[in-house]
């Protein structure tokens, strides 16, 4: 691969997201930058992606997409301000 790489994750955790871009790495020309971004940001799993969208610390984080069991009372993300980069 050449270029700009970009590994997303729409959860980082330190495993996956370590993981998939050392499987990556023998894979890039010499000239490629790979870069990570997420949606979610948990600091407390580890290195930060490159680029991500929410900072949460103290919540479960549900997606639209996800399944929600009947009861649970999930909130809402708050509208995107902006994108963060490490």
């Amino acid at each position: 691969m050449h270029g700009r790489v970009l590994v997303f994750a729409e959860r980082p955790s330190c495993v996956a997201l370590t993981q998939t871009v050392d499987q990556l790495r023998h894979r890039l020309a010499p000239d490629a930058v790979l870069e990570t971004a997420a949606l979610v940001l948990r600091s407390r799993y580890g290195p930060s992606p490159n680029w991500w969208a929410w900072s949460i610390t103290d919540a479960h984080v549900i997606f639209p997409w996800d399944y929600v069991e009947p009861g649970v009372n999930a909130r809402a993300m708050p509208d995107l301000q902006e994108v963060h980069s490490s």
